[in-house]
């Protein structure tokens, strides 16, 4: 039997530089609800970083009891309601984060709908208090790359009024640039 690969979270500036080039390529070739839940995996694993990154250094099993299996951080929502718990992060990446996981699991669990663009899903995605452009993001290459998805060839409306699943990207490269600078500034010291 195949072992299951094991995933590795990357620490270091060269390891998140490859897996956010790996994450642009991956986001260009799929669906919208693989975009979403593509979205939800990046922010779990920011997330994981962000609490691994306040805690002591653990023994592998240990470490493994709490972040797989039915552990207390094995899930995007255990890891979510820590890290706000915690002060890591603040009201609004913490309520936006539970509007994506909402939005995540129906697009993972919902086969009786071939596309994200049911009312639920656009009316959801309009309480994401991220879910608009700002400047920064505008200037973030990865940003920019994956809203090109929902963008017509010389339309300057997506600016303005964005689709849903763009609406969930923007949100969640502007929470994971936010998570990754408390990472970076509590590892940097």
């Amino acid at each position: 039997m195949a072992k299951k690969p094991k995933r590795s979270l990357p620490f270091d500036t060269q390891s998140y530089i490859k897996r956010a080039d790996k994450l642009k390529e991956r986001l260009g070739n799929e669906s919208d609800r693989g975009k979403v839940i593509l979205c939800g995996m990046i922010l779990d694993e920011e997330l994981e970083m962000l609490i691994r990154i306040h805690m002591r250094e653990l023994p592998k099993n240990l470490e493994k009891d709490i972040f797989s299996g039915f552990g207390p951080l094995s899930t995007f929502s255990g890891k979510t309601k820590l890290a706000y718990a915690l002060q890591l992060i603040g009201d609004d990446v913490y309520a936006d984060l539970n509007v994506i996981r909402d939005i995540r699991n129906h697009l993972a669990h919902a086969y009786d709908s071939d596309s994200p663009y049911d009312e639920w899903f656009s009316e959801t995605t309009k309480r994401l208090k991220f879910g608009d452009t700002d400047e920064e993001a505008i200037k973030d290459k990865c940003f920019r790359l994956c809203v090109r998805e929902e963008r017509q060839p010389n339309d300057e409306t997506w600016m303005v009024s964005p689709g849903s699943t763009t609406r969930v990207m923007i949100a969640t490269f502007i929470m994971a640039r936010s998570i990754r600078i408390a990472f970076m500034k509590r590892r940097d010291g």
